[in-house]
C-alpha cells in the first residue's frame, strides 16, 4: 500500500510531511495528549498546561490551571494555537511570549517556555522528556 504526503513550507528551507493515507487515523496513532507541571520557583504560583491536537488535527488546545493571575489571563488568550503557523515565528512573535509580555510582569516566568513545549508534544514535533533549571 503506497502512502500519500505532502510537504508544507514552514519557513525557507523546512519543509514538513504530512500523511494523508485516509486509511490510517494519525490522532490515536501519533498525536499525544500532554500534561505540563511547572513549579515556577520563588512565586510558588503552580501551573498545570493540558495540551492537546484539536479534531480538526491544525490547532492544539489547551487547558490550563493556575494559581497565578498573570498566567490564568495569558492562558485565556492562547486557548487554542496553530501549531504550524507558530514553528515558523521567532521568540519575538511567538503568540505564548506575547500573551506573556501583555500579562506576566514577572520577564523570568518559566510557564511561557512550558506551553511551548506542551504545543511540541501534543503536535508530534518533540519527545515527552523534561525540562530542568538548576539554579546552584
Amino acid at each position: 500500500m503506497s502512502i500519500m504526503v505532502r510537504a508544507a513550507q514552514c519557513r525557507p528551507g523546512l519543509r514538513i510531511l504530512f500523511n494523508l493515507n485516509p486509511w490510517m487515523d494519525i490522532r490515536s496513532d501519533r498525536m499525544s495528549d500532554v500534561k505540563v507541571t511547572v513549579d515556577p520557583g520563588v512565586c510558588k504560583l503552580g501551573t498545570v498546561i493540558n495540551a492537546k491536537m484539536s479534531d480538526d488535527m491544525m490547532h492544539v488546545d489547551f487547558q490550563v490551571e493556575s494559581t497565578c493571575p498573570h498566567i490564568t489571563r495569558l492562558a485565556q488568550e492562547v486557548k487554542s494555537v496553530d501549531y504550524m503557523d507558530i514553528m515558523g515565528k521567532n521568540m519575538m512573535e511567538n503568540p505564548f511570549y506575547q500573551a506573556a509580555a501583555k500579562y506576566c510582569p514577572h520577564v523570568a516566568c518559566p510557564v511561557p517556555c512550558a506551553f511551548n513545549k506542551a504545543l511540541e508534544v501534543a503536535a508530534d514535533l518533540g519527545l515527552k522528556r523534561n525540562v530542568e533549571f538548576k539554579i546552584e
